[in-house]
């Protein structure tokens, strides 16, 4: 038969140590899972994982389309009745694309569906004018506009000084109203330069399409039809979010 063997209580000393020890454990585990967490885009990529990929083709989407469809109709309505432009052609960039949540970059979704609709007017007024009255239409009906990307900026400190129409920096998201933007571009007849007019029609603005349905237009022929008989092209694009999670 074994002797039985008495185990001796720590002395305070060394019971202050083991705390002092586990204490520095779960510090350091915690820090660590901290800076895992940090590092791949805090703990949205967690529940990025949870959430389903949306159907593109479902009724469900199809509606909420729809939805985005009448609203973007409306907007462009409200435009058209209140400036003098020739109306042109238009086209259309129905995209879902994924989110991207790491350390580098945070989208701060995991997917998004956006409708985007480029719409190409003419004019013969003067084109400073339009623009300035484009900007009181866009605010009148309810678009916030960026003090810093908005049409009155770009006409007063670069119109102004002697650029021409098509060297005017572009309004990229400067008029916002709820889960849509506007980006706006310009060019004066004759002009080279259409690179700009094009790229309006389509492009994700985060990562790659996981669904895309475009609908563009021959941006050469548009522009030589529209300033065969007026002196500027506009190029208005009113971009919709009509799905997220």
């Amino acid at each position: 038969m074994q002797p039985i063997q008495i185990i001796k209580p720590l002395s305070p000393k060394k019971h202050k140590k083991v705390i002092v020890v586990i204490s520095l454990v779960v510090l350091l585990a915690g820090l660590l899972a901290g800076a895992a967490i940090w590092f791949n885009g805090g703990v949205r990529p967690i529940f990025d994982v949870f959430l389903p990929t949306p159907d593109p083709t479902s009724e469900k989407l199809g509606k909420k389309r729809e939805a985005s469809k009448n609203s973007t109709t409306n907007e462009f309505g409200a435009i058209e009745n209140s400036m003098g432009f020739t109306s042109g052609s238009a086209s259309t960039y129905d995209s879902c694309y994924k989110g991207q949540n790491n350390y580098k970059v945070h989208s701060g979704f995991s997917n998004r569906c956006t409708l985007r609709t480029t719409k190409y007017y003419g004019s013969n007024i003067n084109f400073r004018s339009e623009m300035m009255k484009l900007d009181q239409v866009l605010v009148s009906t309810g678009w916030q506009s960026s003090e810093k990307d908005s049409l009155p900026y770009y006409m007063t400190d670069y119109y102004d000084t002697g650029r021409k129409i098509s060297q005017l920096p572009e309004v990229r998201g400067g008029y916002t109203k709820k889960d849509n933007r506007i980006d706006i571009s310009y060019a004066e007849k004759g002009s080279n330069s259409l690179y700009n007019l094009e790229m309006f029609q389509g492009f994700s603005l985060i990562g790659f399409p996981f669904y895309e349905e475009k609908k563009f237009q021959d941006v050469a022929s548009v522009f030589n039809q529209i300033t065969a008989n007026n002196q500027f092209i506009v190029a208005i694009s009113i971009d919709t979010k009509y799905y997220e999670n």
